[in-house]
């Protein structure tokens, strides 16, 4: 009896241990395999974009023309950090003071710094101090600084993107989408003062009529891990929007969701967890890697070096073989300098094309003038033609010598036997 419960326990044993297991297995692959969040039915637009490489590891509606609120604000404060003193002071005009919407009720005449400005504008969503900060970027011209936005939303890219104001505040033609906002903002974490600014939760504001502490209307920050920003918005058009970056273990997220409702910080969490459960970061470039070389000639090259690093989001669950391709310039011929671009390294992850990386001279290359190749190409039968007369005059030396030496042999012995036969007839027939 003993020995069968011994086999019982056994048993059991055996079989909590499978089951704990499995228990774990599943925990686990669903940890690092989450399914794609289900925001279709919920919002008008989202992305998932890695921060370094601008790679898309989700999407919905990325390319669709949408009111986006005071998520424009992220343009402004770019543009402001951009061109503008953060000690700079900045008198309040009476155009900005009477802005409607958001606002921390600037008086005309009033004067601010433009960082207080610039906290108040991204933590309090303030129309009135965006576009107060607006018309001093633009020397006093709203409708210049407009102008700027427009202008830098091309110049990353962000081709389905039309500003009107530098608020978000409703306009007919006002406009972008989640993945122009992905890029933009891309483009703004990059500024370390305005990294700084969105994740900053609380600050003192002192104003004429208003004193208090700014709040930062990111209800993320502080609750979700490894929040770093960045901005929200509202209209009744646009509905609520949001932006938000967040890093772990040196990867970095942006989402974006646009025309959401009030499940938008549940939405926006469940995003960047799909993307960090999802995929890992993987280092494929480092800056001034040699990448490949450009041949000059049969015996003369030089390394093309990487101009910057590129750091990828791979997914956890299966394994990409990724193929590089190399685009070098045609024509390049030196003289050429250190630094200069030659060509450009292109990755694809799954079709989607990464921002190409610019293949730089890694040394100075001189060219060969024609001065020196004419000094090689004339002196050379010079140099061949005296060592020619060298060796001939001394193969006629030689040969003159040897004359000489065979002259004086020949002399030599004649006259030793003229006077050796007179001597020996001296010597006999002397009387």
């Amino acid at each position: 009896m003993k020995g069968i419960r011994l086999k019982q326990q056994y048993y059991y044993f055996l079989k909590f241990f499978f089951i704990l297991t499995l228990i774990l297995v599943v925990t686990t692959s669903k940890a690092y395999a989450l399914e794609e969040p289900k925001l279709e039915d919920s919002v008008s637009a989202a992305i998932l974009m890695d921060a370094k490489s601008g790679q898309i590891l989700y999407a919905y509606n990325p390319n669709v023309g949408l009111p986006i609120a005071s998520t424009t604000k992220i343009m402004t404060g770019l543009l402001v950090l951009e061109h503008a003193n953060l000690d700079a002071s900045v008198v309040v005009s009476e155009n900005a003071a009477r802005i409607e919407g958001s606002k921390i009720y600037l008086e005309p005449g009033e004067v601010h710094r433009v960082e207080d400005l610039l906290y108040a504008m991204l933590l309090n969503s303030a129309n009135d101090v965006a576009t107060c900060l607006a018309e001093y970027v633009g020397g006093g011209s709203l409708n210049v600084f407009i102008e700027m936005m427009n202008q830098r939303a091309l110049s990353l890219g962000a081709l389905n993107t039309h500003f009107n104001n530098p608020t978000g505040l409703t306009e007919d033609g006002h406009y972008s989408t989640a993945y122009d906002l992905a890029l933009i903002t891309r483009e703004a974490l990059q500024n370390p003062q305005f990294r700084k600014i969105v994740a900053t939760r609380t600050r003192p504001w002192v104003g004429k009529n208003h004193q208090g502490t700014l709040l930062n209307l990111n209800r993320l920050l502080g609750k979700y891990p490894g929040l770093t920003g960045v901005k929200t918005g509202y209209t009744v058009a646009a509905q609520k929007c949001l932006v938000a970056s967040a890093e772990r273990e040196g990867q970095e997220l942006i989402s974006v969701i646009l025309g959401s409702g009030n499940a938008i910080w549940q939405q926006s969490e469940a995003l960047l967890d799909y993307g960090f459960a999802s995929y890992k970061p993987s280092l494929l470039v480092e800056a001034n890697q040699v990448i490949s070389h450009l041949d000059l000639s049969k015996k003369r090259s030089v390394n093309l070096l990487a101009s910057r690093s590129l750091q990828v989001s791979l997914p956890r669950n299966r394994d990409l073989t990724l193929v590089p391709q190399i685009q070098v310039e045609s024509g390049l011929t030196p003289p050429l300098s250190a630094g200069m671009v030659a060509g450009y390294l292109i990755y694809e992850i799954e079709g989607q094309p990464l921002e190409p990386i610019p293949l730089l001279i890694a040394e100075d290359v001189p060219k060969e003038g024609l001065f020196q190749s004419a000094v090689v190409t004339r002196t050379t039968p010079i140099v061949l033609t005296a060592g020619g007369l060298l060796v001939f005059s001394r193969l006629i030396g030689r040969r003159r010598a040897l004359k000489r030496r065979r002259l004086r042999r020949r002399s030599s012995s004649q006259y030793r036997r003229r006077y050796s036969r007179r001597d020996d007839r001296d010597y006999y027939y002397r009387p």
